[in-house]
């Protein structure tokens, strides 16, 4: 390996866990305004199994 690729291989460590930390944080900043729509909207069993499923590591 040469000294030129380590730079490169930095940034794109970087720019993967910054995306990953990105999405973390996205993942759990939606639950209230998922939350608000469904409850405005109404509330429909298939939506509300789903929305369990899908955010229940945050339960």
């Amino acid at each position: 390996m040469s000294e030129n690729d380590e730079p490169g291989t930095r940034r794109t460590t970087a720019f993967w866990l910054g995306l990953s930390c990105l999405i973390s944080v996205l993942y759990v900043v939606s639950v209230g305004p998922v939350c608000w729509c469904h409850h405005r909207t109404g509330y429909d069993p298939r939506v509300e199994a789903a929305l369990e499923v899908f955010y229940l590591p945050l339960i």
